[in-house]
């Protein structure tokens, strides 16, 4: 016979053997504390706990506290839409709501929230895994409709909405700066609340059934989840085009771009789960080491490459992503899209163009304007400022009627075209205040939400400018360091040279950790001053190669970056083409830089005149001061 235990103050129930626990229960009867021995890992299904135990107001937990202990179930939750199991050093989460493609919601967060929490001081947790139930999807997205329906019912209905997006940012945000190994399976759909549950872990796995896509303008919403935050470190302009026209990215590509680490078929997941459960790791390993032998582990069921897919967007169409989604306004991308049109490749351009163009005019003008410009002014934000900023987008975005309209004409029953306001983008009669109005939250209250918008604290102190871990395909920032010297400031995608060059000026090559024939022939020759050494396309593919041990499927990566980014001389070896873009942006970063040296040296002054001013007043009236205590010359 089987005895359910609660542990007081938590929600975790499990079912043990009643010859193996020993059960107290209060004069109350609310609460019951087990003392369980010789207990075994089991899957453990989560039923509805008595409202007692986990809420003493009985009210859903969707404050904006920032306590993290405050998490927890509501009575009113599903009790089996998140299940969890431990196995050895292994803790899984898992998804399981199959009927709505395993959509996130409030209940699901506060059933994962203090289950990481558990984890991250357990000794006996090493691993965690995030998946979905069933082969469909990992998470197909937030339940827009529940919030949709929320908004229409007027400033409440807002508010509601908004505090649900500060408990999912929260939890993004714990999860990026999670200080346990955490493996996502992106097997199936993976989109929106899926992808914040996943872009933020250390490693994630795509298969050939993942689906990934950021369609927020879509519903008209912005790119959320840090969308702010790793779409711009994506290659060229590929972020800024995924973000405006929700395209997908499907199997093997996930990997390729970056969005996902490992690539694995669906059919080795449940053996590399046994796996990672078998790993012991010491007491005096560190986080790093750590995660290093959780890559190899993973590295380990690499089948390869399926044969006969392709890199998306390769080739020429990828040159015109970059090149078109440079701009920094809509209108100027459309634009520039109708100009391949009229060029050389007027013929191969114009039904890609023609396609492109249509499903950014499909979309809210609002949202994509706003997301554009989201891109843009946030691409230096750190991990912690991009949830921030989100919210408060978020909020914004709530209280503007293109969300609701978006999402019942598209989700709803008939589905119809939305009526977007402004209906078109040449409709908006002041682009630039309408996209600056939802920047500009008060953050003691938003007269157009009717809501407080408080700015967003979260469960963890951690925060970064760029991923603290790096498992997945090379960037192009990566192949500049290894083509050139020079840095090219912050890591995490190409920016600009450290020279003012002129696009398509040379740059020498050969960094510095290179260690082949070649790059220490080149590093030598440069210390005596002589000539710079260039390498070819094949000598980079290989060091590359070397760089990230072999990993499986980089060689399509590497190859397109040299395509698109590089320069082949008359000697057959390669150099870098910076873009227009890059040259502009280094010259804006050198002139920031030259004014933060002059406010250093200003500050460096101004103490060395403090300095100077306090030696002079204790050499003429003593240490401690004028007319007081014994002067030191005595």
């Amino acid at each position: 016979m089987l005895s359910r235990t609660i542990l007081a103050g938590s929600s975790r129930l499990a079912a043990r053997p009643a010859a193996a626990a020993t059960v107290l229960v209060t004069a109350a009867g609310s609460r019951a504390v087990c003392r369980a021995f010789n207990r075994m890992p089991l899957r453990a299904k989560l039923p509805s706990p008595p409202a007692t135990v986990l809420s003493l107001t009985g009210k859903a937990q969707m404050s904006s506290s920032a306590s993290i202990e405050d998490i927890k179930e509501d009575p009113s939750d599903p009790p089996e839409d998140v299940l969890f199991q431990s196995l050895y050093g292994l803790r899984t989460i898992e998804l399981n709501n199959q009927p709505k493609l395993n959509a996130l919601d409030g209940s699901m967060i506060r059933k994962i929230t203090p289950r990481l929490r558990e984890w991250s001081r357990s000794d006996l947790a090493n691993v965690v895994v995030i998946k979905g139930a069933g082969p469909k999807a990992m998470c197909a997205g937030g339940d827009v409709n529940t919030l949709a329906r929320q908004n229409l019912e007027g400033p409440e209905g807002v508010k509601k909405s908004a505090e649900y997006f500060a408990l999912e940012y929260r939890l993004d945000h714990y999860i990026a700066t999670y200080k346990k190994p955490l493996v996502a399976f992106m097997d199936g759909i993976t989109m929106g609340g899926g992808v914040g549950l996943s872009m933020h872990a250390p490693f994630r796995i795509a298969t050939e059934r993942t689906v990934f896509a950021m369609p927020e303008t879509n519903i008209g919403f912005f790119p959320d989840v840090g969308g702010t935050f790793f779409l711009p470190k994506m290659n060229g302009e590929l972020g800024t085009y995924l973000a405006l026209t929700s395209d997908r990215i499907k199997g093997v590509n996930v990997y390729w771009t970056g969005v996902a680490t490992h690539y694995l078929h669906s059919a080795q997941l449940p053996a590399l789960e046994q796996r990672l459960a078998e790993l012991r790791f010491h007491d005096y390993d560190t986080y790093e080491q750590r995660l290093e032998l959780v890559n190899h582990t993973i590295e380990e069921f690499a089948t390869g490459m399926p044969w006969n897919e392709e890199l998306a967007w390769g080739g020429k169409i990828r040159g015109w992503i970059d090149k078109c989604f440079s701009h920094d306004t809509v209108p100027e991308i459309i634009a520039a899209l109708e100009e391949l049109k009229v060029g050389v490749h007027a013929e191969a351009a114009t039904p890609w163009v023609d396609s492109t163009i249509k499903t950014i005019r499909q979309r809210s003008p609002t949202a994509v304007s706003v997301a554009l410009e989201q891109l843009r002014v946030g691409r230096d934000w750190s991990i912690a400022e991009v949830f921030r900023q989100e919210h408060k987008l978020a909020a914004r975005f709530m209280a503007y009627p293109d969300f609701s309209e978006g999402v019942l004409a598209l989700l709803g029953k008939p589905r119809r075209d939305p009526q977007w306001k402004p209906a078109t983008l040449e409709a908006m009669i002041d682009p630039k205040e309408h996209v600056g109005s939802f920047y500009k939250t008060n953050e003691r209250y938003d007269s157009a939400s009717g809501a407080k918008t408080k700015s967003l604290t979260f469960w963890s102190p951690g925060d970064y400018h760029m991923y603290p871990y790096k498992f997945g395909v090379p960037t192009e920032y990566d192949v500049y360091r290894l083509i050139d010297t020079l840095s090219l400031g912050r890591p995490g995608g190409p920016r600009a040279p450290e020279s003012q060059l002129e696009p398509g000026d040379d740059i020498q090559i050969a960094d510095a950790s290179y260690s082949s024939t070649a790059a220490k022939q080149g590093q030598a020759e440069n210390e005596e001053g002589k000539n710079p050494v260039y390498l070819s396309p094949r000598e980079i593919e290989i060091e590359m190669m070397r760089r990230w041990r072999g990993k499986q499927g980089i060689e399509p990566v590497i190859r397109d970056i040299l395509q698109r980014r590089g320069r082949t001389l008359k000697s057959g070896k390669m150099s870098w083409r910076p873009t227009e873009r890059e040259v502009a942006l280094k010259a804006r970063e050198i002139e920031l830089e030259k004014a933060k040296e002059g406010e250093r040296k200003e500050e460096e002054r101004r103490k060395r005149d403090e300095r100077r001013k306090r030696e002079e007043v204790e050499n003429k009236y003593g240490k401690r001061g004028k007319g007081g205590g014994r002067d030191r010359r005595r």
